[in-house]
């Protein structure tokens, strides 16, 4: 029998079939894709499973050069309808060989099982800026900019455009660009360009490319530049020495 997959992505859902044609069940078209099971495990508290399939399908594709910024689900479901497994993509490894892909998936109870990071405690910051410890609303600290308004370096590296250059100096410096569900970190933003630490696959001048301020974590950026000193995540005053052992 057949599979059906269901990759949700936020509100988007793509709906692919192992079958050699296209199936439609509940009013949703499951598209013929070259796509199978490869593991499933048997523990009902740890289930993990794995797929292969093409490594040009979306959503998978942008997991090639690195995460997408919003977690991806499968459902696998038989062809009747009835729930196989159901859990979050944990990671994507790419065959050059074949052009396939091999996605492992975790259910919550596995994912729950990874170690989760302590707050540490330092002079810099913690949080994530924007999350919800920072509470700053990232929308506000935004730029969208269109292609059509942007040099596009051949490599996707780069993005060029004099609405870069109207912000301060260093504006974007460690913040991220995001584009159709791909994210980049900004290694530098200089003048009229920010530079990226990875490419973003397709931009073209019909995409809208949203770009970020990034946060340098000290307390005087949040102060300055984000007015958001009240929800510094950091230990700003913590003497650089240890007065017991060092002396003041």
């Amino acid at each position: 029998m057949n599979e059906l997959y269901e990759f949700i992505l936020e509100n988007e859902v793509i709906y692919y079939t192992s079958d050699l044609n296209d199936i439609v069940v509940n009013n949703h078209t499951y598209k013929s894709a070259s796509i199978y099971i490869s593991e499933l495990s048997k523990d009902s508290l740890n289930d993990d499973a794995a797929i292969v399939c093409e490594a040009s399908i979306y959503p998978i594709n942008l997991f090639k050069f690195f995460n997408p910024s919003v977690n991806v689900y499968v459902r696998i479901l038989k062809e009747n309808g009835a729930q196989i497994f159901v859990g979050r993509v944990k990671d994507c490894e790419f065959s050059l060989n074949d052009g396939k892909a091999t996605i492992r998936l975790a259910t919550l109870g596995g994912l729950m099982k990874t170690k989760i990071p302590t707050r540490t405690y330092s002079r810099n910051c913690s949080f994530e800026c924007f999350d919800k410890n920072c509470a700053l609303n990232k929308d506000k600290f935004k730029l969208t900019l269109l292609g059509s308004q942007c040099e596009i370096a051949k490599d996707f590296m780069s993005i060029k455009s004099p609405l870069i250059k109207a912000k301060p100096l260093n504006y974007f410096s460690g913040g991220y660009v995001e584009f159709n569900r791909q994210r980049s970190y900004i290694t530098k933003s200089e003048g009229d360009t920010i530079y990226l630490m990875f490419p973003l696959a397709n931009l073209n001048s019909t995409s809208v490319i949203n770009c970020y301020a990034g946060c340098d974590k000290l307390l005087k950026t949040c102060k300055s530049k984000f007015n958001n000193g009240v929800n510094f995540g950091g230990f700003a005053f913590v003497p650089s020495k240890n007065p017991i052992t060092d002396g003041y």
